[in-house]
């Protein structure tokens, strides 16, 4: 295979550890090994300096100043992330990057907003623009009440067809998302769309400095959700299940990462006096396999008001550990078909609590009386979701004349 010098553009990257961080990490590690050359430009505000760089095993991280976009208003989110890539631009051109060719140049959404950059190093190198497109925003934000304002609608709306318009391929997580392009945005002559499965790379583990036998999880079989508490996750459906639970002392929830919901969670446990849920803090990937190595299932949990179709990166972690999933999620989502269709765990497709209920039941059984449901779990990783795959994917569709 021919050898080619790749730019990945992003917003997150390590030290970073966010999902978003750990995927544009794997699959910049997963080129390289296939031989070729992997320059990062990611967004940093960090820094005094215009550029960075530094190598991270073999990738190339070119660190170029930007406004802050992280633990800000949304005013200040949404202007700093409108500066970003002319920031990005005015640092790479301070840089001794700033005159390279590219063979491809792929770039991770979210952001909506990188679309000057990328044409910018796609025509400089006259090639081909690669975009992973993760979530279909804005349209998940009006689907859960976040964007009432048609004005706002319309304009962020805006910013995230220029970003189709900036690539050749389009690579959308879900074969159900491909309908967006029917219906609500239109597409360049020789843009195509295509569904790039989500990956992983290969599973490291760290050792985690605390013993559950110290908590209220001591004894219990593991329920575990790991990943972002936010509106667009309405965990709080897990909470109400563990209150249904707290008859039965074999089980135990344990809830490890952040975001916008989680206080509210806490609070919730609290007045309900809930002794059978465990709050963590966002950890390392490698310290939440070590964790995941001991848990009897893994919960999913997306906003049954989403219209989009979503494959949570918390989904991947689970299967690649062998363990089995409870899903609930919005009716029709292309993930349900998956879990069924591999037997792979147990899908709620409404907000009922007894639905869920008697789905944690059914998946108790299953995990209880089938000795395969382990190895089922890794292969539907090893053939849907490793980073080969999406690498093998991307190069051919960069490189397809």
């Amino acid at each position: 295979m021919q050898k080619l010098k790749l730019a990945i553009v992003t917003d997150a990257f390590p030290p970073l550890n966010t999902s978003a961080s750990v995927q544009i990490k794997d699959i910049a590690l997963g080129f390289v090994s296939m031989g070729h050359d992997v320059t990062v430009m990611v967004a940093a505000n960090d820094q005094k300096n215009y550029w960075m760089t530094d190598n991270y095993f073999g990738v190339t991280v070119l660190r170029l100043y930007s406004p802050k976009i992280r633990d800000v208003s949304h005013f200040q989110r949404f202007c700093s992330e409108m500066l970003m890539p002319y920031s990005m631009l005015f640092s790479l051109g301070r840089s001794p990057f700033n005159n390279m060719k590219w063979d491809g140049v792929i770039f991770y959404s979210p952001s909506i907003f990188f679309t000057p950059l990328v044409k910018t190093l796609t025509r400089r190198g006259n090639c081909k623009g690669y975009l992973v497109l993760r979530d279909m925003f804005p349209e998940w934000a009006v689907d859960l009440g976040l964007i009432r304002s048609r004005f706002l609608y319309s304009l962020l709306k805006y910013f995230a067809q220029k970003q189709f318009y900036a690539a050749e391929i389009i690579g959308v997580q879900s074969k159900g998302n491909l309908h967006y392009f029917d219906s609500l945005y239109q597409l360049g002559v020789n843009t195509r769309v295509e569904v790039l499965n989500n990956w992983l790379g290969q599973k490291e583990i760290l050792p985690l400095d605390i013993s559950f036998e110290d908590t209220v999880l001591s004894g219990r079989k593991i329920l575990i959700y790991a990943g972002n508490m936010g509106v667009a996750q309405d965990v709080g459906r897990f909470i109400d299940l563990a209150n249904r639970m707290t008859k039965n002392r074999e089980f135990g929830f344990l809830f490890i990462g952040r975001g916008s919901e989680v206080q509210t969670l806490k609070d919730k446990v609290l007045n309900m006096g809930l002794d059978n849920i465990l709050f963590m803090d966002e950890i390392l990937p490698e310290q939440l396999n070590n964790i995941l190595e001991n848990c009897f299932a893994g919960l999913v949990s997306l906003s049954s008001h989403h219209r989009s179709h979503n494959i949570p990166g918390k989904l991947l972690n689970y299967f690649r550990s062998g363990i089995p999933v409870l899903a609930c999620v919005n009716e029709g989502n292309d993930l349900i078909e998956i879990i069924r269709e591999h037997n792979v765990g147990e899908v709620c497709e409404t907000d009922f609590l007894d639905d869920l209920f008697e789905s944690l039941n059914r998946l108790i059984l299953l995990v209880e009386h089938d000795n395969e449901i382990k190895s089922r779990c890794e292969t539907v990783f090893n053939v849907y979701f490793s980073v080969s795959q999406a690498c093998n994917q991307i190069v051919n569709s960069i490189s397809d004349k």
